[in-house]
């Protein structure tokens, strides 16, 4: 490729640019010594040429700063969340949370919108929550809402593994009652799971409000024939209501889908009732 040349005045322009804060304190000398030198014009000269020069350095620097600031903005908006490779490398963070409200003496409230919720549940819920029941001053109540996929969509789905999974989800939570019986009775804790019929695209674990870990559901298709749904193993991002990752968006997103699932659980029941099925453990 040829080289393009540059023009006398381009270079003289680069030159000028370049030599700028050379020429300008040239011209502070000049003018210190000014009064050396009677010539009225002179110094009329010498002074208007440093003004000039002084208001294109600020212009530079100006233009300088802006860029850098676009920079920043720039990089900032490219940022991305904090992020876990999945549910088990978020789980300290999500328990962590808990600790510090709880150690507070506050209520902790819990929403987890799941496909079978087998990894919150049992990592979650069976291995998590009963070590927070005796922190600070032990009256704090834990309310759990748990949304999953009705097991037989998810069989429909041929997802037979979460089927079977989100069937246990549901059967696990009278023998919780029945192991923490004690923590029920004191209103510690209140467990709740509804049943909805869609296959999500994400998922994810709100804590009050204004804390929301959120994973993707992912599908893996095989050879053209099998495909099967990734969930917990998949990575997840944190959100808190006031970050600079629209997390306040994601949150009213989770609970709106959140609410719609709950409310569609109903449907769901009278459906399965309508077909002599068990009712649901808390309906």
């Amino acid at each position: 490729m040829k080289k393009k040349v540059k023009s006398f005045v381009q270079l003289l322009m680069e030159a000028y640019s370049n030599a700028r804060p050379y020429i300008a304190a040239v011209l502070v000398i000049a003018i210190s010594t000014s009064t050396a030198i009677k010539n009225d014009s002179w110094r009329i000269g010498v002074t208007a040429s440093l003004a000039v020069t002084i208001l294109f350095l600020i212009f530079d620097l100006f233009k300088g700063v802006t860029q850098r600031l676009d920079t920043i903005d720039k990089k900032l908006k490219e940022e991305e969340p904090p992020t876990y490779d999945n549910f088990t490398a978020a789980l300290p963070i999500i328990k962590k949370t808990l600790e510090d409200r709880l150690i507070k003496n506050n209520d902790v409230s819990i929403r987890i919108l799941g496909v079978s919720a087998q990894f919150s549940w049992k990592n979650l819920i069976e291995l998590t929550l009963p070590d927070l029941f005796h922190i600070g001053r032990r009256k704090q109540k834990i309310s759990v809402e748990v949304v999953i996929v009705d097991h037989e969509v998810l069989h429909d789905w041929g997802q037979s593994i979460l089927s079977k999974e989100s069937a246990h989800t549901k059967e696990n939570l009278p023998i919780f009652k029945k192991k923490y019986k004690t923590e029920f009775a004191e209103n510690k804790i209140d467990i709740k799971i509804w049943e909805y019929d869609n296959i999500p695209h994400w998922h994810g674990v709100l804590i009050d409000d204004d804390t929301l870990f959120m994973g993707r559901c992912k599908w893996q298709i095989k050879d053209d024939k099998y495909y099967y749904l990734q969930v917990g193993q998949k990575e997840y991002r944190y959100f808190a209501k006031n970050d600079r990752f629209k997390g306040q968006t994601r949150i009213e997103l989770f609970e709106q889908w959140f609410d719609a699932y709950r409310f569609r659980s109903k449907k769901v029941y009278e459906q399965n009732s309508d077909q002599n099925k068990e009712a649901p453990p808390n309906s």
